[in-house]
């Protein structure tokens, strides 16, 4: 992680003003989806807000290494999860007033298994969609990029051909409770 300090003029201000950015690599994320429908979470304890968070399978791009790749890797470090198909859904500025990465979504269906933390510190669990919902409306699962890659992927039209595919085209009716379109 690099801090860069900035001096930018903003147009018809006065004078330049200072910013400060974080540099880093580009994070991945996966929203898992396993053949018996229910979806990959791990929790770890994280030291800038000083709690443990259940999240998505998450992390840091490799220098040199695919974004796809990337998302596979730790989705395996992470929770033992092995994919069996997975699809890209874009990639997102993280936070444009702070940091200069970018964040690389994807869905992917996995083998049904039993979850588990490979990595020190993290928990990993299987949650039903329903499950996933309802952590998403109390805040159980509050981190926001995370919270829009589950709707994305369950309305994406790439991730929902997938899942039909797959066998799992009502995972929308487990997660909203109706039959999805």
């Amino acid at each position: 992680m690099q801090v860069v300090r900035k001096l930018v003029r903003i147009p018809r201000a006065v004078s330049a003003e200072e910013y400060f950015v974080l540099k880093q690599p580009d994070y991945v994320n996966v929203f898992a989806v396993t053949t018996d429908r229910r979806t990959v979470l791990v929790r770890q304890f994280r030291p800038a807000v000083e709690v443990r968070t259940w999240e998505l399978p998450a992390g840091l791009r490799d220098a040199g290494e695919t974004a796809r790749s990337a998302a596979a890797r730790e989705l395996r470090e992470e929770t033992g999860a092995r994919v069996i198909e997975m699809v890209a859904l874009g990639s997102c500025y993280v936070d444009t007033g702070r940091l200069a990465n970018r964040f690389h979504s994807f869905a992917a269906v996995v083998a049904a298994s039993k979850a588990r933390g490979r990595e020190p510190g993290i928990e990993a669990r299987l949650v039903t969609l329903a499950k996933l919902r309802q952590m998403i409306l109390t805040g159980e699962l509050s981190l926001q990029t995370h919270v829009g890659l589950v709707l994305n992927s369950l309305t994406n039209p790439k991730a929902l051909r997938m899942f039909s595919r797959r066998g799992l085209g009502d995972v929308g009716r487990f997660f909203f409770g109706k039959q999805s379109t």
